[in-house]
């Protein structure tokens, strides 16, 4: 699968099962278009649906239907733009309903948005939308929505950051928005929301905004993540429970490390020249009941080129940063 000179490959994601069909289903993005592929048991790579715009959201099942469902931005490179939500099913809903519109261009979205879980404890995943740099104003936007049983086009949160109020912002917050399962252990799902610009440490070192889930949700930081690397909050992922202890666990990249968070209890990091780009978690890879980490290293150099490789981590009671298995490029 590959992109065009003048339509080149922005993401692939896991689409989660769209369909119902128990096969999981995969969205590619190119500039000007997505397509969905859904699952099958040869996984023959056929296009199923096209959206004629380049950008996807997967939202997980937002209204308890059992199909996953996800987020269309539609509209053109120099006008108006559209959020619009669609719900998965046997047959899949082309239509949408529209969340949210933003006018004109002066916008740059995020689609490193990832499923958040149930914050408000109210049996419905919730979702969001994230607006990193807004060139009207220059506060960065990140809208939650709550209620998956009566979407509304009104956000229930809007997490705001502002430049004119935080001189150290750079105009990054909300570059990365996802879920983190219940860390504090009171019944409700948590957020963390990434400035991996912001250079309030030092220059561009990045920060993590945290949110405790509750019955009344606020946009004040329950807690404020910072590391010694730059643009710390890269990337972000829920990783399950790597070290089999009964809570869930997360990663967290900056331009040359990765940070793993066993619940906040403990932390371990390593090393890894361009580990920014991205990991991969959340499945048991080896089938042994714990699930198993993957980290990206597009930067990786033998004697002579930058050829990148794959570290696979498999989990375990003491995990480690010892990679199981290595997967290098070629030359």
């Amino acid at each position: 699968m590959v992109g065009k000179t003048q339509n080149r490959l922005i993401s692939a994601k896991a689409a989660g099962d769209i369909n119902g069909d128990g096969y999981a289903d995969l969205a590619v993005s190119f500039e000007d278009s997505t397509s969905i592929y859904l699952g099958n048991p040869d996984f023959e790579l056929k296009q199923d649906y096209l959206f004629q715009y380049g950008f996807y959201i997967n939202t997980g099942d937002i209204n308890n239907d059992g199909y996953s469902d996800y987020i269309i931005l539609s509209g053109f490179p120099s006008g108006n733009k559209s959020f619009k939500l669609h719900f998965g099913g046997e047959e899949l809903d082309s239509t949408g309903i529209l969340i949210r519109e933003t006018q004109g261009f002066y916008y740059i979205f995020s689609d490193k948005v990832n499923p958040i879980g149930d914050m408000n404890g109210d049996g419905y995943n919730d979702f969001a939308i994230s607006i990193p740099y807004n060139g009207y104003n220059a506060i960065s936007y990140v809208y939650l929505y709550l209620d998956g049983d009566s979407i509304s086009s009104e956000p229930f949160v809007t997490f705001e950051h502002s430049p004119w109020i935080d001189p150290s912002s750079e105009g990054t917050f909300g570059d990365v928005v996802t879920g983190i399962g219940n860390q504090n252990n009171d019944g409700y799902d948590d957020l963390l929301i990434s400035d991996p610009a912001n250079n309030g440490v030092a220059g561009d070192s990045g920060r993590m905004y945290l949110y405790y889930g509750g019955s009344d949700i606020d946009t004040i930081a329950d807690s404020i993540l910072t590391f010694h690397d730059k643009y710390f909050g890269s990337y972000l992922k829920n990783l399950g429970d790597i070290n089999n202890d009964f809570k869930e666990d997360f990663a967290i990249t900056s331009y040359d490390s990765c940070v793993i968070y066993f619940n906040f209890d403990s932390i371990i990091t390593t090393d890894f020249y361009g580990s920014g780009y991205g990991i991969g978690g959340n499945g048991d890879i080896n089938n042994d009941g714990i699930k198993d980490l993957i980290i990206g290293d597009p930067s990786y150099k033998d004697s002579v080129n930058f050829i990148g490789k794959f570290d696979v981590f498999t989990g375990n009671n003491n995990f480690k940063f010892i990679p199981n298995f290595s997967n290098v490029g070629k030359q």
